[in-house]
C-alpha cells in the first residue's frame, strides 16, 4: 500500500501572551497560549494559562476560556499560592465549508491585596472550517535524499479559486513511488471574521481521485 503524507504546516496559533507584576512584597507573573487542530473530521482547539507566584503567598484564581461551536466554556483553578497550569480542551465533528465560532480568554486574578486582574490575555473571537481542495501533479517532482516531493496545484474544472491551497502544496513520499496525478487535501481553515480570507495548514492525508475545488 502506497504511503501518501501531506506536508503543509501554515500555524495558526490564534494567540500568545506572557504578563508580569511585580511590586515589594511579592512577584507573580502569568502567560498564555491557544492552538487548534484537526484530523480532517473532528476539530480540537485549546486555551492553557500558567502562573506563578514567587513569594508573597497570595491566593490566586486562573481561568480559561474556550467556547468552540457553542460547546465548551470557562474553567478556573484556584484559589492557590502556588505555580498552576490550566488547559481547557474542547473538540467538536465539523461539516466541511461551515464556519463554526471559535472564543479564547485567559485570564489569572489576584484575590488578595492588590485585588483584580494582574493578566488578561483579552477575549479573542475567530472562525474555524474545514475545506478541501483537490489538487493535480503539474509540477513534477523533486527528489532530496530518499523523499520525493510531488507538487499539486488546485485542479480547478471551474476556475473558482479555492479557500486553500490555492499557491499549491506538496505531498511526500518515497523515491520508489511514482506521484500520484490527483489528490484530496484537506486543510483546517481560521479567519477572524465571515468576510476575511482564511489562514490554512494541511491536516489530512491525500487520496487519489480528482475533483472539484471548493464552491
Amino acid at each position: 500500500m502506497l504511503a501518501f503524507v501531506l506536508r503543509l504546516r501554515l500555524t495558526s496559533v490564534a494567540f500568545i501572551g506572557f504578563g508580569l507584576l511585580s511590586t515589594l512584597g511579592y512577584c507573580q507573573s502569568a502567560s498564555s497560549y491557544t492552538d487548534s487542530s484537526s484530523d480532517g473530521t473532528t476539530v480540537q482547539t485549546w486555551t492553557v494559562i500558567s502562573g506563578d507566584m514567587t513569594f508573597g503567598g497570595y491566593n490566586h484564581t486562573y481561568y480559561a476560556t474556550n467556547i468552540l461551536g457553542g460547546t465548551g466554556g470557562t474553567y478556573s483553578e484556584g484559589p492557590t499560592t502556588s505555580a498552576a497550569t490550566l488547559r481547557n480542551d474542547q473538540s467538536l465533528v465539523v461539516t466541511p465549508d461551515v464556519d463554526y465560532t471559535w472564543q479564547t480568554e485567559a485570564q489569572a486574578y489576584c484575590d488578595s491585596r492588590p485585588s483584580g486582574a494582574f493578566y488578561d490575555s483579552g477575549s479573542l473571537a475567530q472562525y474555524l472550517a474545514i475545506k478541501v481542495t483537490y489538487g493535480e501533479n503539474t509540477r513534477g517532482h523533486q527528489d532530496v535524499a530518499n523523499v520525493r516531493h510531488c507538487g499539486m496545484t488546485p485542479n480547478c474544472s471551474n476556475s473558482v479559486t479555492p479557500a486553500c491551497g490555492a499557491a499549491g502544496w506538496t505531498v511526500q513520499t518515497t523515491t520508489s513511488y511514482d506521484c500520484l496525478l490527483y489528490t484530496r487535501a484537506v486543510f483546517l481553515a481560521v479567519r477572524p471574521n465571515q468576510i476575511s480570507d482564511y489562514t490554512c495548514k494541511g491536516v489530512d492525508f491525500p487520496a487519489g481521485g480528482a475533483g472539484p475545488c471548493d464552491p
